[in-house]
């Protein structure tokens, strides 16, 4: 008899000692930690990557490690705020009230009042004895310390569809009750000549239909299940896949560096792995349904893993590494739920059987995925093009791993940082139009940055525009001032020189015509002819002066100094007429004569004005 009651009290035991290490009286985790992998257990997850359900630690260098499980580990104080960060739960009083839970707990004179935070419903409870109150991350249990031999009874006000009453049979498995209602009180009662231990009542605070199993014969789904048993057999009938949902997000291209599910084995009698393990195709997963076909109809990996194992005995397990999946599965999407599916193979027969989340929530099925997220790169082709006399189009293509982008903006510079300057446009978009800009005078310079949950883009794209008229003005200005000095100077070089300014003018205007002038308008055409039309001017003038000095050294004609006309003797301009001998006397009679002339140049006092 006391064997007996030892067996009956083993469901209590468990139950209690679960509860007292959620809420913290003893010490522990909500996860074991043989089964944490690489894991620091002191070490911070990563709040902005949290899930309701899972974890993510950063291992440095963009390797990631994040655990997912069915149970609720966070919670949120309104869950309708996609906003609000998820917060760890914490199942300690405060006084007479629990709070930082998915839901609010008080009691007052024996009576507790359960508010659900997500669906706002209410139910009050009020034990008529001795009960144990053990919180969950998503039940509160009303546990009576006791043999059911006759019944036990609560008094219950409020939305009492999140009431269910059970006890435990002498393997420590869950048994319905019978029970009866009498106004406000609810009478549970074992089945006649049945001892069931510790009678319970538990408020739910979160229903799950995220495991699941299906006969693969008919296709019929099992749901609400308090224990998940896949089995591979040769006979169909007798086949039932099993799969598995968890909520967690991996960004597409992350490379897969270990995954493996690991699942709680609840029976010594069924232990033994015979199965293929694959991942459901889909970035976004639906919960299971009671559809026929709903595990076996979805779209799988092409690659899987087998995992067959005999006699593993109660309590975690882990399978084959899933790397190989689940590496097929993120390089196709962009993941933000995951759902594994065991299809049992077909040569011999076997059963496993796993605590499911209706079973408990807590030895519910979990997955460790360890990742590297590849390098987030600034936007693509960033370039900038003038709309109109103030506003300007910038255009890029995303990366492919950014949810967003960040454009700043800096006048006369370009901005150091994203801190720097202004923000012009944060978005997902792959244009904006951006105007109230004075293009004219004033350069403006852009910067764009990638962004994700994981953070910016460590470099940025570039573009600049503005400042043109500045630019024309400052070309414009520098030809008109080499054409003048060319006007008023007769060396030929430097009017080839204001000839050639005026062709960069004409090539800026092509590409770059003036603010509020419209390229290809007549008003731009007309500036080209002008532009042409001026270095055209500037060239001919400097050929007809060529030619025009040439002409006059040609006829001896030079600078004089007072009173002596510097020209070339006239020896050199004429000779034709003349014998050899007339003109080697001539030459030598003006050569004498220039010479004479020349010397007494130098010597004379200079008076008189100069030619």
């Amino acid at each position: 008899m006391n064997m007996t009651l030892k067996k009956m009290k083993r469901g209590f035991a468990v139950l209690l000692a679960l509860g007292l290490l959620i809420s913290g009286l003893l010490p522990g985790v909500v996860l074991a930690a043989s089964h944490e992998k690489d894991v620091i257990s002191s070490q911070e997850d990563v709040v902005s990557l949290r899930t309701e359900t899972s974890k993510t630690y950063n291992l440095g260098n963009s390797r990631f490690q994040t655990v997912v499980g069915l149970e609720s580990i966070h919670y949120k104080d309104n869950y309708s705020n996609t906003e609000e960060p998820w917060k760890d739960i914490d199942l300690t009083w405060v006084g007479n009230s629990v709070t930082q839970a998915p839901y609010i707990i008080d009691r007052s004179k024996g009576t507790y009042t359960i508010r659900n935070k997500r669906t706002d419903e209410i139910v009050s409870i009020r034990p008529l004895g001795n009960a144990n109150i053990i919180l969950t991350n998503t039940n509160i249990n009303f546990q009576w310390s006791t043999l059911l031999t006759n019944t036990a009874s609560f008094e219950i006000m409020g939305d009492v569809d999140m009431v269910s009453f059970f006890a435990y049979d002498s393997e420590g498995s869950k048994v319905a009750l019978d029970v009866t209602k009498s106004g406000d009180i609810y009478t549970e009662k074992a089945s006649k000549g049945a001892i069931l231990a510790d009678p319970t009542v538990t408020v739910q605070i979160e229903a799950n239909t995220d495991d699941a199993i299906q006969r693969e014969s008919d296709g019929e789904m099992f749901l609400n299940i308090s224990a998940s048993t896949w089995r591979a057999s040769a006979n169909p009938t007798y086949r039932y896949w099993g799969g598995d949902r968890w909520v967690i997000s991996i960004p597409q291209f992350s490379t897969i560096n270990s995954a493996n599910y690991t699942g709680y084995c609840n029976s010594d009698s069924n232990d033994s792995a015979n199965f293929n393990m694959h991942f459901q195709m889909a970035a976004s997963t639906v919960t299971f349904n009671a559809t026929a076909f709903n595990l076996t109809d979805r779209d799988r990996t092409t690659a899987s893993v087998s995992w067959v194992a005999s006699d593993l005995g109660i309590g975690w397990h882990e399978s084959s590494d899933l790397t190989i999946p689940m590496q097929e599965l993120v390089s196709a999407y962009d993941v933000t739920s995951i759902v594994m599916i065991a299809r049992p193979n077909t040569d011999f027969s076997t059963n496993m059987s796993w605590c499911s989340h209706d079973g408990d929530p807590a030895l519910a099925a979990k997955l460790f995925i360890d990742y590297t997220v590849p390098i987030l790169d600034p936007p693509g082709d960033f370039e900038v093009e003038q709309v109109g006399v103030d506003s300007v189009e910038l255009t890029w293509t995303n990366d492919p791993l950014s949810d967003n982008v960040t454009i700043v903006i800096q006048v006369d510079g370009c901005p150091a940082d994203r801190d720097d300057g202004y923000i012009v446009y944060i978005g997902s978009s792959e244009n904006v139009t951006i105007d109230g800009l004075n293009l004219g005078t004033e350069t403006y310079c852009f910067r764009i940055w990638s962004e994700n949950t994981d953070g910016f883009s460590t470099t940025y794209a570039e573009a600049e525009i503005g400042g043109s008229n500045m630019v024309f003005l400052g070309i414009l200005g520098f030809a008109a001032i080499i054409s003048f000095l060319s006007f008023r100077n007769t060396f030929y070089g430097l009017k080839i020189m204001a000839g050639m300014s005026w062709v960069i003018v004409f090539i800026y205007l092509q590409g770059n015509p003036p603010i509020g002038i419209e390229e290809g308008s007549g008003l731009h055409t007309a500036l080209l002819v002008v532009a042409f039309g001026f270095g055209l001017m500037v060239v001919l003038a400097g050929l007809r002066t060529g030619i025009k000095r040439t002409e006059q050294l040609n006829k001896g004609l030079s600078l004089t100094s007072e009173k002596f006309q510097w020209k070339l003797p006239d020896w050199m301009n004429a000779t034709q007429g003349e014998t050899q001998a007339q003109s080697r006397a001539r030459q030598q009679e003006e050569t004498d004569d220039y010479r004479d002339e020349f010397h007494r140049a130098l010597h004379q006092p200079r008076r008189g004005r100069r030619l």
